[in-house]
This record gives structure tokens, C-alpha cells and sequence, in this order.
């Protein structure tokens, strides 16, 4: 078997690496390593995708409670909640200008606010995904 060698110079630390040629036993065997790696970790990746889904309805209710201080502030003073939209992807936030709530810089999800008599409801979206609240009291929307 030939041996091919990869150096550097004297100038720069005079290190070499011997590398033998790989037979097709060598790469079956590394190719074999890498799909059993890779069937072990498919599943850990898949659980990974569901509670990354799980935690984006946590974050959203938790913003979605964000927004009943002000409409509070907003009832006290004006004897009415607030309706209003925001929407990063388009760019649009009538709930900045109305009720001063702004949700993270990095958040993509939409929040539309309606505004009814004696309560409001709170409409986020994201990817084809929905949750509503009707506030005060969380409560699922009808």
C-alpha cells in the first residue's frame, strides 16, 4: 500500500501526518457508525421540533397576558378597551400607538386585539398556528 504524507516545513514546527489510503471495509464501517448515529438521534430531533411548538404557546400566552395591564389602564381611563393589530411581517402595530405594548423585537407572531363590551379577545398567529384568549380571565374565545 502506498502512503501519501501531508507536512508542513521546518520553518513551521516541522510537523508531519501519515495518512494510509482508506479501503472500502474502512468505509463501510465509518458509513455504518454515522446512519446508526444518525438513527439514534432522529427521534431526539423530532422531540426537539414538538416542544420547540409546545414552548411557542407558552411564550405567546405569557405575551397575550402582557397585554391586559394596559387595556386595563386603557378601561380606567376611557371607559373602553382598545382594538389594534400587530403584525411584524407586514410591519403594522396600531397597538404601539394605542396602548404602548410591543411585543420582543424577535417575535414573528401576529396579535390582533378586538375590543368588545365589557371584555376584549386576543387573536395571535403564526405559521398556520392560532390561539385566542378572551381577557379579563384567560379564557379560551368561543
Amino acid at each position: 500500500m502506498s502512503e501519501r504524507t501531508v507536512g508542513l516545513s521546518a520553518a513551521n514546527g516541522g510537523c508531519s501526518i501519515s495518512l494510509e489510503r482508506v479501503t472500502w471495509k474502512e468505509g463501510l464501517l465509518v458509513g455504518a457508525i454515522v446512519l446508526v448515529v444518525a438513527a439514534l438521534l432522529w427521534p431526539v430531533y423530532r422531540g426537539y421540533q414538538h416542544a420547540d411548538d409546545a414552548s411557542w404557546e407558552t411564550v405567546t400566552l405569557r405575551v397575550m397576558r402582557s397585554i391586559e395591564p394596559p387595556q386595563q389602564r386603557t378601561l380606567e381611563k376611557f371607559a373602553r378597551y382598545s382594538s389594534g393589530v400587530h403584525d411584524p411581517t407586514a410591519g403594522v402595530s396600531s397597538l404601539i400607538d394605542t396602548l404602548g405594548w410591543r411585543p420582543s423585537e424577535w417575535d414573528r407572531t401576529r396579535y390582533e386585539v378586538r375590543a368588545h363590551e365589557g371584555y376584549f379577545e386576543v387573536t395571535a398567529s403564526r405559521d398556520g398556528e392560532t390561539l385566542c384568549r378572551r381577557y379579563p380571565g384567560e379564557k379560551p374565545c368561543a
